[in-house]
């Protein structure tokens, strides 16, 4: 992928964006996951239990025998290889807001649209369907 100073991205650097991205999502998730789970007269560590079965086995759960802490590990690597496969989806895509506009770029895109100050309209990923 070219970055905004027209270098070459390396893949290391976008994997590793893609992983810190997904970790800070996950910890968001899982922080509104316990919260929830709280507020409807859970416990808080419940989902982080359930994680863990994933590692121990579903028999766990009925012996008592989850742990919170192998929860928090196998959540934090999960949500780092879906950063990184996202990372890797992604791969060329802009968004609008990171573009450079310039007076030649004008674009009519399909995807939800914001119009700025010198009625350029650009998609939410920065991808043209078509130049006016």
């Amino acid at each position: 992928m070219v970055t905004a100073t027209g270098q070459e991205e390396r893949l290391a650097a976008r994997l590793l964006r893609g992983a810190v991205g997904g970790i800070v999502a996950g910890v968001v998730f899982a922080g509104v996951t316990m919260w929830f789970t709280e507020s409807t007269a859970g416990k808080a560590d419940m989902p982080l239990r359930m994680i863990s079965t994933i590692v121990k086995g579903d028999k766990a759960m009925a012996a008592g025998t989850t742990s919170v802490g192998l929860g928090v590990l196998v959540h934090l690597v999960l949500s780092a290889l879906f950063g990184m496969l996202f990372a890797l989806a992604v791969n060329g895509t802009t968004s609008a807001i990171s573009r450079a506009p310039t007076k030649t770029n004008r674009f009519i895109s399909p995807a939800p649209s914001f119009l700025d100050d010198d009625s350029r309209v650009s998609g939410l990923c920065g991808r043209p369907l078509m130049r006016l």
